[in-house]
């Protein structure tokens, strides 16, 4: 078990040139190692040769922005989009789907490009949903081309989920 803390220690010691409160870290470290692992690996994924935090606030809406994503569209909305992230191997942190916008959270790995994945996922969305739901044929497309993209670089990563998780409650 010790050799598994030294190792960790090591990581972790290299990893701590990013960290602005070295000192601090270092005492926080010492007191509560578990804590800290499970802090570490929250916070950021691991790929082969990659340790990242690559947090994206998505938004788009249907053409029109018209109220159609409720009650059974809304749903197999949701398990569409949380299938096509994890097939590129990224992770939804939050999603609300609102009558008329999709709020999404997600954290992806760095080989796959947000615009990809935005793509994918308002494409596949839009032919399933479409293709299970006659009544959206009505409309000519499903999605607008437009969507809103950001990173959780100028804003906390908590901030951007709190306001995805609140759409509700405005």
């Amino acid at each position: 078990m010790t050799k598994i803390f030294k190792k960790l220690a090591l990581v972790v010691n290299a990893l701590m040139e990013t960290f602005r409160e070295k000192a601090t870290f270092r005492k926080t470290l010492r007191l509560f190692p578990e804590y800290l692992i499970f802090i570490f690996v929250e916070r950021y994924s691991k790929g082969n040769k990659t340790v990242y935090a690559l947090n994206y606030h998505i938004v788009w809406s249907p053409k029109y922005r018209r109220s159609i994503l409720v009650g059974d569209i809304k749903k197999r909305l949701e398990t569409i989009i949380e299938e096509t992230v994890c097939e590129k191997r990224g992770k939804v942190l939050a999603m609300e789907v609102m009558p008329d916008h999709v709020h999404l959270c997600v954290s992806l790995s760095p080989d796959v490009a947000p615009y990809k994945m935005v793509k994918l996922a308002k494409g596949r969305s839009s032919n399933m949903l479409r293709k299970e739901f006659p009544e959206l044929l009505k409309m000519p497309t499903l999605w607008t081309r437009s969507y809103f993209i950001a990173t959780s670089g100028t804003v906390s990563t908590e901030t951007i989920l709190n306001y995805v998780k609140s759409q509700w409650d405005k």
